[in-house]
């Protein structure tokens, strides 16, 4: 964070920094904070991507994640509909999606695992799932213990879950919130791993506010405000 800090210091407002903080502040759990990096870098540069929908997507605002989740779709809006109760289309999507070739393993593994768990084959999620003992992506990890979570197997999320978050990710909010983690939420590891995510939250906003001298969400949005007022002032 203090260098993205550091780089708009030195060269200013620039709509790629702020969507390279989009992921950095989601990694670290500050996901209102990930959207407003979002929503900044969208104000400077209407044409620019950004990976908000997966922000949204750990905020639970599933029909947010169908409205941002743009370019070649894999995994996300399938998730999203099947999180939104909508399992047949979810499952039409995947299984259309992994006809196509070369998925990267990464990909492969979410989107079959996923297909796996809607159709009602436990084991062969399970199954696929152990090959997670060679993905390092933290997020992916965090996107299988949702996995292992929504198959009310305690054990393996709470141990992707201490891998994300060693790799750097955690949220606590998704933890919280979200209906897939409800089965583990008496668990005692799964306690633990929610604990972690918000003391490291806490300490990933203190070290926001010390990168940009201050309230980061006041700071981006102060622009986006003088922004709107001035639009309205036009209109009248």
């Amino acid at each position: 964070m203090t260098r993205l800090a550091t780089r708009l210091k030195q060269h200013g407002e620039e709509p790629e920094t702020f969507a390279g903080l989009v992921q950095v502040l989601r990694f670290c759990g500050l996901l209102e904070e990930s959207v407003a990096a979002h929503e900044r870098a969208v104000a400077l540069d209407p044409t620019i991507v950004t990976s908000v929908a997966h922000t949204h997507f750990l905020q639970a605002e599933f029909k947010r994640v169908l409205e941002t989740y743009g370019g070649k779709r894999y995994y996300l809006d399938a998730a999203a509909w099947a999180a939104m109760g909508n399992g047949d289309h979810a499952r039409a999507l995947l299984s259309a999606r992994l006809t196509e070739p070369e998925l990267s393993p990464l990909m492969s593994c979410l989107m079959t695992s996923l297909l796996a768990i809607l159709e009602g084959r436990p084991d062969d999620a399970t199954a696929i799932m152990q090959t997670a003992e060679a993905i390092h992506e933290p997020e992916v990890l965090f996107y299988l213990a949702r996995h292992f979570a929504m198959l009310g197997l305690g054990a393996p999320a709470v141990e992707m879950l201490r891998r994300a978050r060693i790799g750097g990710f955690w949220c606590s909010r998704t933890l919280e919130r979200d209906a897939a983690f409800a089965a583990l939420r008496s668990q005692s590891e799964f306690g633990q791993e929610l604990s972690e995510a918000r003391s490291l939250e806490m300490q990933s906003d203190r070290a926001l506010a010390a990168a940009f001298e201050g309230n980061f969400l006041a700071g981006v949005r102060a622009p986006l405000a003088t922004a709107g007022a001035g639009l309205a002032t036009r209109a009248l």
